[in-house]
């Protein structure tokens, strides 16, 4: 279950409008994204593991990051393993109770690493504070979907707020005793209504002045790190621009490269339509009231115009000036724009030659790393070899403290060749992903994106021309998605209409039967008295 009120782009908003005008000229574009989730019993556990990157989530940061982590407020039997309280909250919290909230949140990717941690530490100060137990963890994949960083936050945090009170694990989870709150459980709560049932729009509402503190909170950073960007959280509806909201892909049409490229592509051409937008208002505050003064003086023009062209005179000056201007050099002409089909052909044509000639250095240097982890192995079987035997016999004594200056020695040089082993390793792996085939199911292939980079370099009329045609089909789906949507609730309107228009007849129907039986009935009784 989540709630999400995000803004995908981000314009400058001042909280000041004194000196509204003096930050806009300079401020540019940050992202801004705050989404809240619950987890139920059975998750916290191993989502807890995933952010913190432990046991079978422990993986290469080749292509994410693990900056920082944190955890807060914790019991003393989770101070030195916060996963473990995650843990215990699955085992003790009743079945369908919450065990955990989460706030998922983008950090500005212009901060650094020591100030993105800060900025998270002070938020969380702020936010959570003493009340709950928490853990977070900020996670920076090095590629997104513009090619640059996509720091983030899991911020894990417990209902159960923190009294001051010890409990063992299966007491904390246990149901709260408000008369002698010892016996019970920790009690559950959060934020300022904690305990309330709040309505759709209530919990709405907190969320959009959760949203609004992020906001500040980070844009003062942001100006203390001495950057121009900031973020707004504000929907596009909230900040007058006429875009529609792109909607969430799910991870399966994430992994199609075109469905992928598709949506690279119309997220940019949305991030130059909010610029567009945002420069324009501020060139033009008033864009109706241009057009309409435009307009006006178009016509006052044409009305100084008119006297003249109704006398001989008038257009006796027409034309000796007609006569007297110069013949228009012939324009060039302008080259036909490829069709959609072609622009993919050689697309694609062009990529299929980028990735075979990427595959094919991939294997040479491949031949050679595989080269190089073979004599590694030679060299860690002739050190396993070499390993120094403990002392025996009658002098084993005074042979021991050689024997550990040996044994460190020894230690020292296999754990380097370990470490070796497992950089060679890694390389290995990395080179044979260059060599899988390309589908669908390999939607972060590093040779597909090496691919698409060269040709961005090499050709950028095509990457360009590619890129258009995509974020058009992209948005020829989106309509062609809308019309179907539209014609099937017309089509359901339709027959619900003729539904109750037969239910309406059947009605009318059973009315007039009704009315016939009793006219009947009342016949049958007058006919009795008449005899």
């Amino acid at each position: 279950m989540s709630i999400e009120l995000d803004g995908p782009l981000s314009c400058f908003r001042s909280g000041n409008a004194g000196s509204a005008t003096r930050r806009r000229k300079k401020a540019s574009v940050a992202i801004g994204r705050l989404k809240m989730k619950v987890g139920g019993a059975g998750k916290a556990g191993p989502h807890a593991a995933y952010i913190f990157r432990e046991g079978r989530y422990a993986r290469d940061e080749t292509l994410e990051r693990l900056d920082a982590t944190e955890a807060g407020n914790m019991p003393a039997w989770a101070q030195s393993d916060p996963v473990a309280f995650w843990r215990a909250a699955d085992d003790y919290e009743r079945v369908n109770g919450t065990t955990y909230r989460e706030m998922e949140i983008a950090i500005p990717r212009e901060l650094s690493v020591e100030d993105r941690t800060e900025l998270v530490r002070a938020f969380v100060r702020q936010e959570i504070g003493n009340a709950h137990a928490y853990q977070w963890a900020i996670h920076t994949p090095v590629m997104s979907s513009d090619g640059g960083e996509q720091p983030h936050v899991h911020l894990m945090f417990s209902e159960r707020q923190v009294d001051g009170i010890e409990r063992r694990p299966d007491e904390y989870f246990k149901r709260a005793n408000s008369k002698a709150p010892e016996r019970g459980g920790a009690k559950k709560g959060y934020g300022p209504r904690a305990g309330e049932k709040l309505s759709r729009e209530e919990r709405a509402e907190h969320l959009k002045e959760l949203r609004g503190r992020w906001e500040e909170m980070a844009n003062n950073h942001l100006a203390r790190a001495g950057r121009g960007e900031r973020i707004d959280m504000r929907s596009y509806a909230d900040r007058g621009l006429d875009i529609a909201p792109a909607s969430r892909l799910l991870p399966s049409e994430w992994r199609d490269g075109e469905t992928r490229d598709n949506v690279i592509a119309f997220r940019r051409a949305t991030a130059e339509l909010v610029q567009a937008e945002v420069a324009m208002g501020k060139t033009i505050p008033d864009r109706d009231a241009q057009i309409i003064d435009l307009a006006q003086k178009r016509a006052e023009r044409l009305a100084q115009e008119q006297p003249n062209r109704g006398s001989l005179l008038g257009a006796a000056r027409a034309a000796r000036e007609e006569q007297a201007a110069p013949t228009p050099a012939p324009a060039p002409p302008v080259p036909a724009k490829p069709s959609p089909e072609a622009v993919i052909q050689r697309w694609t044509a062009e990529h299929q030659r980028q990735l075979v000639a990427v595959q094919a250095k991939a294997r040479r240097v491949m031949g050679h790393a595989e080269g190089m982890e073979r004599r590694h192995v030679g060299k860690v079987q002739d050190h396993q070899r070499e390993r120094p035997m403990p002392p025996q016999g009658m002098f084993a004594a005074f042979k021991q403290a050689s024997y550990e200056t040996a044994w460190k020695t020894w230690e020292k040089a296999a754990n380097v060749l370990q470490r070796r082993a497992a950089q060679l390793g890694r390389r290995v792996d990395k080179l044979r992903d260059y060599l899988q085939p390309v589908t669908q199911y390999t939607p972060h292939h590093p040779g597909d994106r090496l691919a698409a980079t060269r040709i961005e370099r090499e050709q950028p009329d095509l990457a360009k021309a590619h890129a258009e045609v995509m974020r058009q089909q992209r948005v020829d789906q989106i309509a062609q998605a809308d019309r179907a949507a539209k014609a099937a609730q017309a089509e359901r309107i339709a027959q619900f209409e003729k539904a109750q228009q037969a239910q309406g007849e059947r009605v009318a129907e059973a009315r007039e039967k009704i009315r016939e039986q009793r006219d009947r009935e009342r016949g049958r009784d007058d006919r009795g008295r008449g005899r």
